[in-house]
């Protein structure tokens, strides 16, 4: 090894030896074994949680080669399998994460398994846990004996949520077994009261503790009844009645859904109720059974306190002179998700002049809408696809010709432009007959349970 090289070399074990506290006589004869060095470097690293980037910095520094394979801890294994050589002699478990566009045979492969006890192992779980289910992100454990060269896997062990863990291990016959295991649960009902202040309807409920996947449902479905820009003001309150699922030891294991919700905006007192009907169809009714949906929303984002401009002639705020505004806009911060106003096919997305970033939805023949100056474009919306109501398609910015972050939101009615706020959609049709007696004796029995909340808290909920 050249004199250059060595001494390089010999300052980065130093440094290793401090930070892994190895002994003089360790360090020395890691620095005397040269060509293995590396390798003994790049197994102790992961041990103890130093990065990739930082391993891959050191061995870059000492010259090393990045052909040569290492482990990384919650990850594939990089450039190639472990040296069999690297391996504890005894059964180790390790970790590795489904990628974008992995397969659970090719992961298993990058672990090291040959194709065949790849596809044996993927088969043999095939339907136990099926493909849908492999989403990227996902955590495999993986235990592997390195004395067995023939049937090296003895486990896989996939944790799919807090409630349920698929298992794959080798039976006494040597034969491969899946398991799904499903930890029991309990439900209970959790109160939730919040006032809104200066912050936005989302932001104080996220503050409450709600998730946000069901704070976007309870926006959305506002956004059908009431203008969010102006009906929601300080001092106006809520309550959500949310579920909790807990397991056998009473540990949290998952926030579910709001099964229901009251707001007492502006003088407007509205009580929201989830319930599932007889064909299994989640719909959102109010106290009377109503359906609250329409074919528009009409506020198509979370609401907020200011109304930058509204619909009419007005003073261009950049241009400097007087004329038609086409739509409303929506003042909000930077970033806040912007929801399709109904369903419908994109007809642009993309850069459109002034307008910035920008959304256009054909919903029918007669209803277009246009979404202006957004700073992001969701991924997967392009010219072409096909939206749902409600659905994020955006985020607020300030692209194009604009003084600051807000939402500019036209609707076009037979090719002219009207004003959102005046624009009366129909309702979704009544329950049926039976669906709603069937929900008159839920809400029945919901109501005898909600009174035992003397306030914010949580009570055990009947199955």
């Amino acid at each position: 090894m050249p004199e250059r090289r060595r001494f390089r070399f010999t300052i980065a074990i130093l440094c290793l030896a401090v930070l892994l506290r190895l002994s003089a006589v360790q360090a020395e004869q890691i620095r005397n074994t040269d060509a293995a060095s590396a390798d003994i470097m790049l197994e102790l690293f992961p041990t103890f949680g130093i990065t990739t980037q930082r391993m891959t910095e050191t061995l870059l520094s000492l010259g090393g080669d990045l052909s040569r394979p290492f482990p990384v801890s919650t990850t594939h294994f990089v450039w190639g399998t472990l040296n069999p050589a690297l391996h504890a002699s005894v059964p180790t478990e390790r970790l590795y994460v489904i990628r974008q566009g992995d397969t659970l045979t090719r992961t298993l492969v990058d672990a090291g398994l040959s194709v065949a006890q790849a596809t044996e192992a993927a088969t043999a779980l095939r339907n136990t846990l099926p493909a849908q289910e492999l989403k990227p992100g996902l955590e495999i454990a993986l235990t592997i004996d390195p004395l067995d060269e023939n049937t090296p896997l003895r486990r896989i062990r996939v944790e799919l949520d807090q409630r349920t863990t698929v298992m794959l291990q080798r039976n006494a016959d040597g034969e491969l077994q899946a398991s799904r295991i499903t930890r029991p649960v309990v439900r209970s009902l959790v109160r939730i009261d919040g006032v809104v202040g200066t912050s936005t309807l989302y932001e104080e409920m996220a503050n409450a503790g709600v998730p946000s996947r069901q704070i976007l449902v309870l926006i959305r479905i506002l956004g059908y009844m009431i203008d969010l820009q102006h009906d929601i003001q300080p001092g106006d309150t809520f309550r959500l009645i949310s579920e909790r699922l807990r397991g056998p030891n009473g540990e949290v294991l998952q926030q579910g859904n709001v099964v229901q919700a009251e707001f007492h905006l502006s003088g407007l007192d509205i009580v929201l109720w989830r319930y599932t009907g007889t064909n299994d169809a989640v719909e959102w009714v109010d106290d009377t059974g109503r359906p609250l949906r329409s074919a528009l929303l009409r506020t198509p984002m979370d609401g907020t306190l200011i109304t930058t401009s509204g619909f009419g002639l007005r003073q261009h705020p950049i241009l400097n002179y007087t004329s038609a505004h086409r739509g409303i806009d929506f003042s909000a911060p930077t970033g806040t998700p912007v929801f399709a106003a109904a369903n419908g096919t994109v007809t642009f997305a993309g850069q459109r002049n002034g307008y910035g970033n920008t959304i256009e939805i054909s919903h029918d023949e007669e209803t277009k809408t246009r979404y202006a100056h957004l700073s992001r474009i969701a991924p997967e919306v392009r010219t072409g696809t096909v939206v749902r109501q409600g659905q994020v398609i955006g985020n607020v910015g300030s692209t194009g010709l604009s003084t600051g972050p807000h939402l500019h939101y036209e609707l076009h009615i037979n090719n002219r432009a009207v004003d959102p706020r005046r624009q009366v959609a129909p309702l979704a049709p009544a329950l049926s007959r039976a669906d709603f007696a069937r929900f008159q004796r839920y809400r029945g029995d919901m109501l005898r349970i909600l009174t035992s909340f003397q306030g914010p808290g949580e009570i055990a909920a009947a199955e």
